[in-house]
């Protein structure tokens, strides 16, 4: 079951605090049209948050897959649920 994983998150933190440590949640992707578009709909990944954009000031967030390899390039945080309740 996924909420048993003790996996750590892409900045090797483990357990129920990444939020508070790096700001890592571990979520099920929801049906938004970019993460359909992707191809990662229902599916479990990190998402930690990130400055995008040319000034650094855009707030985004980098999904990685299970394994901590980045997924494509930042996407926005409603687009990926982050504001959604985590797996964890």
């Amino acid at each position: 079951m996924v909420s048993d994983m003790r996996t750590a998150c892409p900045h090797g933190n483990v357990g129920p605090f990444n939020e508070r440590i790096c700001g890592c949640k571990l979520l099920v992707m929801p049906y938004s049209e970019v993460c359909v578009h992707m191809q990662v709909a229902e599916k479990v990944m990190w998402a930690s948050p990130t400055l995008y954009g040319k000034f650094k000031s855009t707030t985004m967030v980098q999904l990685f897959t299970l394994d901590n390899k980045p997924y494509s390039i930042p996407v926005t945080r409603g687009e990926a649920g982050y504001e959604g309740r985590p797996v964890l």
